[in-house]
């Protein structure tokens, strides 16, 4: 037995060998080979552990070896809300390679710079080491955030464990690929050492105004480094001044689109500059059919930040050309565009997505272009490995329709969400959903186009969680057997059961009183976590939580349902806000024929806290049937088959229906005259 000592400084390795001699002068080595070199190690430790102490570690899986321990630190936050969720990165007050660690879902993020004290659990999730739960955030004071730590691109990829959570930076380097910036907010950049990723829009860091164009190049870029499962090692930066970029690129006119008989939209290449951007004496529109300059009444920059929008006095006619001349423009690092133009065609009617629920055997197998804003886009796995794209767009008719077709979401840069495009392809429909399909993406094809980026999303449609007639009515279209889907509505209630691994996904199910609805989130779709009432939640912690969910409608096995993927689509509510309802009772203005098999449909909606009866009389006013005679309310749909309570049909006559909701005292009634027929011979 035996004590090995410690090494008298932190962050050191000592080395050691063991030797054992028996009584007759044999002796044996532990590492046999250790005159070669080889040694048996240990870490030395500080006596009090820091982030180092947690994240060093010569274990290939890269696992702290304080994993799923309860342990408190004190260090200096590097950078904070990097994406969907609250998080912050903490690091050691020397700064260097395993200084660094993820602090997720903290019950407070002070800002970046402050000196704090943080207890949580140690946890190792998908390659990531991170305090995960945190249990306490203390505020010591300020400090000085350490000096970034410089790396090369090409240490990340394959030894990139030694930063993860650490502020790290790389040298004058140029960008090489950006084929996956549009899909997921990522572009790889290298300094000549091999390639790594930046993440500067997504899961981990905030958008950046910048986007990448092959060739631009930085003099640094800084940023804390993070893992991704899909990409591996990246750098996401905090900030705009952490990209040293040297850009000498001026803004381009792209294109113009006219989006209403008064309207255009202009693209540009890059961000501008917003000074000055409405001055009308900036700009002017001019018609080369007739060569007449049109009144501009209007410009503004919309929320994408690169695209004009102009409003005009005059038409703007599919039959004639405009072109559209700008004196100055800037973008937002101060390089000029001097007398830019652009040319463009007039507005042309869109086929209306209603038209096609309306009359969707006659648009069946037919090749439209459609005109609308994309709200919802996912990539889908097939079981036999086919990736598709699934997005829904809806237009100004009110409606949304599924766009699908073969191909992962990236294969077509222009469907991405709050783009306004101009789509053309084949209707069809596809188990029981209409859709719009046969279109190819690709620039060349020129069958996606995009009008505008970062749109405000549709008001969406607010519906009860059990008004069934509302919800039908959505996606009902003209064929029996198929259904619309896409449509933006909102609902709001209390989650009372979320059912995870569902099908390749997940099922919020949630009430505001009146019934049901599910919520769908794909699992190649769903956020890890939303925002709250202040704090964050997983999805499995949503039960009892009210809150508003937006998504576009969808149906399974013909029941409607909601879809959700997007952690800004759940927002807070009270079930106190929702709007009350009256007493509402519909019914079919014609006789039915209940000897034919014929049934009425009954609709009613009710205060939710109300008991209600619904009745049927006999004009001598003697009870015929009662239907319903309950003690909760809300929106429902009775059908009856013209039977009295002895289950015998009435005669034909006229008959009267009678609705009553009785809630804190005070008694309701509607009444409706309903006929009960025959069929003719």
């Amino acid at each position: 037995g035996g004590l090995l000592p410690a090494a008298p400084t932190p962050r050191s390795t000592c080395d050691y060998y063991l030797s054992a001699t028996d009584n007759q002068g044999a002796t044996t080595f532990s590492p046999s080979d250790y005159d070669e070199g080889v040694y048996h190690s240990y870490h030395i430790g500080s006596s009090i552990p820091n982030i180092y102490d947690l994240q060093y570690t010569d274990n290939a899986s890269g696992d702290s070896p304080y994993n799923g321990q309860t342990i408190t630190v004190t260090g200096i936050i590097s950078g904070t809300n990097f994406g969907n969720y609250a998080s912050f990165f903490l690091c050691d007050s020397g700064g260097g390679p395993w200084s660094g660690i993820q602090v997720y879902n903290p019950p407070a993020t002070p800002d970046t710079g402050s000196l704090v004290r943080v207890t949580g659990v140690v946890f190792e999730y998908n390659g990531t080491t991170e305090f995960s739960p945190t249990i306490s955030v203390t505020v010591l004071g300020s400090a000085t955030v350490p000096s970034p730590t410089p790396v090369t691109t090409g240490i990340l990829p394959a030894s990139g464990e030694p930063y993860e959570g650490v502020l790290i930076s790389v040298g004058r380097c140029w960008v090489t690929n950006t084929s996956n910036y549009i899909a997921n907010g990522e572009f790889r950049v290298s300094d000549g050492s091999g390639e790594c990723t930046i993440i500067s829009t997504g899961n981990y860091s905030f958008a950046l105004q910048y986007e990448p164009v092959v060739g631009d190049t930085f003099n640094f870029i800084i940023g804390c480094c993070t893992y991704y499962s899909r990409v591996g090692w990246e750098i996401a930066p905090r900030y705009e001044s952490d990209l040293g970029l040297v850009d000498r690129r001026p803004p381009e006119l792209l294109n113009g689109f006219a989006v209403s008989e008064h309207e255009v939209n202009v693209q540009l290449s890059e961000y501008v500059d917003t000074t000055g951007v409405s001055s009308i004496a900036n700009y002017r529109i001019i018609n080369l059919s007739i060569l007449d300059t049109l009144h501009v009444e209007s410009v503004y920059l919309l929320p994408s930040g690169k695209t004009l929008h102009f409003e005009t006095l005059e038409s703007l006619t599919d039959a004639h050309s405009f072109r559209l001349e700008v004196s100055t423009l800037r973008d937002t690092l101060g390089n000029i565009l001097v007398n830019g133009s652009v040319i463009f065609t007039g507005y042309r009617p869109d086929t209306l997505i209603a038209q096609i629920y309306n009359h969707f055997d006659i648009y069946n197998g037919q090749t439209v272009t459609l005109r609308g804003i994309v709200n919802y886009v996912q990539d889908v796995t097939t079981t036999g490995g086919t990736r598709l794209i699934s997005a829904y767009i809806q237009d100004k008719s009110g409606r949304g329709l599924s766009l699908s077709e073969f191909n992962p979401a990236s294969t077509f840069p222009g469907i991405k969400r709050a783009n306004l495009i101009e789509i053309t392809g084949s209707v069809s429909s596809y188990q029981g959903t209409i859709q719009l399909a046969g279109f190819e993406g690709l620039p060349s094809a020129g069958d996606i186009v995009v009008l505008s980026e970062g749109m405000p999303l549709p008001d969406p449609i607010v519906i009860k969680t059990g008004d069934l007639r509302l919800q039908r009515s959505i996606v009902q279209t003209s064929s029996p057997d198929n259904y619309g889907a896409g449509t933006w509505c909102k609902t709001s209630g209390t989650v009372y059961r979320v059912d995870e691994n569902i099908g390749g996904g997940t099922n919020i199910l949630i009430d505001d009183g009146t019934g049901n609805l599910t919520v769908r989130l794909w699992d190649s779709q769903k956020p890890d976590t939303v925002f709250l009432n202040s704090r964050w939640y997983r999805l499995r912690d949503l039960v009892g939580v009210n809150c508003s969910i937006a998504g576009p409608s969808s149906t399974y096995n013909g029941d409607f349902q909601m879809l959700a993927g997007y952690a800004e689509d759940f927002t807070e509510t009270s079930l106190d806000t929702l709007p009350s309802v009256g007493v509402e009772l519909d019914v079919p203005n014609r006789p039915f024929a209940p000897d034919i098999g014929q049934v009425l449909k009954i609709y009613y909606n009710t205060p939710t806290t109300s008991s209600v009866r619904l009745r049927i009389f006999n004009l001598r006013g003697h009870l015929v049937t009662t239907l319903v005679d309950k003690q909760a309310g809300g929106p429902n749909l009775v059908e009856w088959d013209g039977r009295d309570e002895l289950n015998e049909l009435l005669p034909m006559g006229t008959y009267i229906l009678h609705l009553e909701a009785v809630a804190n005292g005070d008694s309701d009634v509607k009444i409706k005259p309903i006929v009960v027929g025959t069929k003719l011979k």
